[in-house]
């Protein structure tokens, strides 16, 4: 296993807000320690509405309010591709907007909606075929109008993500590693999602089948998962306002663990695909639907959505693939403090840290250092003679530059004076003959 794997973790932020509003989405990702969203569906005060329809000062406004919570976008949740493919009444309620019309006002706004949000990364889908016709029979004109979809992303300089899900054309892992294979494109990668398979009726053993058709075009993962799904048949036209079963990914059915252990094999290199495109890392996306979900969007609340970030990273932990949530470290750089470097996570790094912890308490403690801010000290080290006098005469005075926290070198191995000026002994503040030194000519006792 890829002993240097890591993502980018990421969500949908609408799913964790009550109502929709930035500030309740901000808020939750921000307490959870998400440093990136997904943004489809938003209330920035006229209202909820989809990404694609934000006018510049909503956008201008929800700018404002991430960099308020340290918050950048990490894709945008467009619903391109989630029109009919054919003007053919079918019984469902999807639209159906001509394809050069579509290219030319929907494509090209989500692209200079992208570029509003400083993202490398548009999701979309791959257009409803007409209710009970085979998705296969559809491939060509698919193939075209997705090709033409990722040269215009591409001439943006930009990327699409074509989503697996139900009643689409690729609907399955199989049917999209096609269209992945026949529009050829570098502008257009793979987002697979276990739950939009496990609903339509497949086992783990096919997800994860249906997860390697996709590997060499995958992109990034949407993480959510399913428990115990009933459904007879695979495929199909599914009922997508029927689902009741999401669960976060360490519950689910769909084998997260098996599916995301194989995944931490190809990151390192999939990370450097993605960043020659500018995209800063793989990400994956929790869209959990905890509380419902249907088929343009999902639930969870501000609960739901902390439960299953903890969920996917107990599942992470165990696939061997490191993540960051926000730390200390970032409080203190989003407010300007001075940072010291990021501690090591191993276990000489722990050590080390100790091991500075310990240096400072004795440098507390044989210094007797009351105030730590002051730079230099003096300490007040008293030759005490058999028959001398206590007078002034007798006392120097030693200046000592005190360690700081990551400068032990500059005053002995620990911070302090590493052994006694030549002749004389440190001073103790009892009285007696303790500590004093011996007779000319006299061996000094033993030490205890």
């Amino acid at each position: 296993m890829a002993s240097d794997a890591r993502v980018i973790l990421s969500g949908f932020a609408d799913e964790a807000a009550n109502q929709k509003t930035a500030e309740q989405q901000f808020a939750a990702f921000a307490a959870i320690g998400l440093q990136y969203y997904s943004i489809r569906f938003i209330d920035v005060g006229e209202g909820i509405k989809n990404v694609m329809k934000l006018s510049v000062p909503e956008i201008q406004k929800v700018r404002t309010l991430q960099n308020e919570y340290g918050l950048n976008v990490s894709s945008i949740g467009s619903p391109i591709g989630k029109v009919k493919l054919l003007d053919v009444d079918d019984g469902t309620k999807n639209a159906f907007v001509p394809f050069k019309k579509y290219l030319e006002k929907d494509v090209k706004q989500v692209c200079e909606i992208a570029h509003a949000f400083e993202s490398k990364l548009i999701r979309g889908f791959s257009f409803y075929h007409p209710k009970e016709t085979d998705p296969k029979d559809h491939l060509p004109q698919t193939i075209d109008q997705l090709g033409q979809i990722a040269e215009a992303c591409h001439r943006s300089d930009l990327t699409f993500g074509l989503e697996v899900e139900a009643n689409l054309v690729g609907q399955n892992g199989h049917l999209l590693a096609e269209i992945y294979r026949q529009v050829n494109h570098p502008a257009m990668v793979l987002v697979f999602d276990a739950a939009n398979l496990i609903v339509q009726g497949y086992t783990p053993g096919e997800i994860f089948e249906q997860y390697e058709a996709m590997k060499p075009g995958l992109g990034w993962l949407h993480i959510k998962d399913y428990h115990n799904p009933q459904r007879s048949m695979k495929g199909g036209h599914l009922d997508e306002e029927a689902m009741k079963g999401f669960v976060p990914a360490d519950q689910g059915h769909a084998g997260h663990e098996i599916i995301l252990r194989d995944f931490a094999n190809m990151l390192p290199s999939l990370e450097k695909k993605l960043k020659r495109r500018g995209i800063p890392g793989v990400f994956l996306d929790l869209e959990p639907h905890v509380k419902g979900g249907g088929q343009f969007g999902g639930f969870s609340g501000p609960d739901g959505m902390g439960v299953a970030l903890r969920g996917l990273c107990r599942v992470l932990d165990f696939a061997g693939i490191g993540y960051h949530l926000r730390d200390f470290e970032d409080i203190k750089a989003a407010r300007g403090f001075w940072q010291h470097e990021r501690p090591a996570r191993s276990m000489a790094g722990l050590f080390r840290a100790f091991d500075d912890s310990r240096f400072r308490l004795l440098n507390r403690m044989w210094l007797k250092i009351g105030d730590r801010r002051r730079k230099r000290h003096r300490l007040i080290v008293r030759r005490r003679w058999l028959h001398g006098s206590r007078s002034g005469r007798d006392s120097i005075s030693i200046p000592i530059e005190v360690a700081g926290p990551r400068d032990v070198q500059s005053s002995g191995e620990h911070g302090v004076l590493d052994r006694p000026v030549a002749g004389h002994q440190q001073a103790e503040t009892g009285g007696g003959q303790r500590g004093a030194m011996p007779p000319e000519g006299k061996p000094d006792p033993p030490q205890r």
